[in-house]
């Protein structure tokens, strides 16, 4: 018991855990990194949206990405020394990854790489901590940045997993219970999009 109470308090890792043993963020990142690219293959060898079993376990795999990314860039907001600076490289790789990355593809959502999403989210995390705004300001300035990201990959979801892991940190419970309910709500836009 006194294992769960300090992992909740201390918050060190995302979700993993094996025997005691958290994985460590460079973990994580392979982790993130195979899933994507497991995605990736996915979408290149079967297009669209084939209900196939294989493709829709890969899809399921690649999904691992989004939570874990989500979580570095809320800890990347409380560890930078210089927000601005980390906020900058955000939207300078989300343009980048915009113009070089042709996959994203679709009527309304898919429009832009998920770069933009999380760049977003990480806004979303300044101003819902900003102590120069105020509630009213804050509430609009996430609606606006929901809008703004949903023709996003990973849509408005991404960043508000950003903004439930930031602003929950030190509390893994309530970190997690935003996380599904997030990742429900993109979960059954996705269901109903095929």
């Amino acid at each position: 018991m006194l294992f769960w109470q300090r992992l909740d308090d201390k918050i060190i890792s995302v979700l993993i855990m094996t025997k005691n043993k958290l994985l460590n963020s460079n973990q994580l990142k392979l982790i993130a990194i195979v899933a994507m690219t497991v995605d990736h293959i996915a979408w290149a060898v079967f297009p669209g949206y084939p209900l196939d079993a294989v493709p829709v376990i890969m899809h399921i795999i690649g999904r691992l990405t989004c939570p874990i990314m989500c979580y570095f860039i809320a800890e990347g907001y409380h560890y930078t020394k210089n927000i601005n600076k980390y906020t900058s490289r955000l939207f300078i790789f989300a343009v980048i990854s915009k113009s070089f990355i042709p996959f994203y593809y679709g009527n309304v959502l898919n429009q832009t790489s998920v770069m933009w999403s999380l760049a977003w989210g990480l806004v979303m995390l300044r101003v819902a901590n900003s102590e120069k705004l105020n509630s009213f300001v804050k509430v609009l300035s996430i609606i606006a940045i929901c809008v703004i990201t949903l023709p996003s990959d990973w849509s408005c979801v991404a960043s508000l997993c950003i903004l439930a892991i930031g602003t929950n940190r030190g509390k893994f419970k309530n970190q997690m219970f935003w996380m599904i309910f997030y990742v429900a709500i993109y979960s059954a836009v996705y269901f109903f999009a095929i």
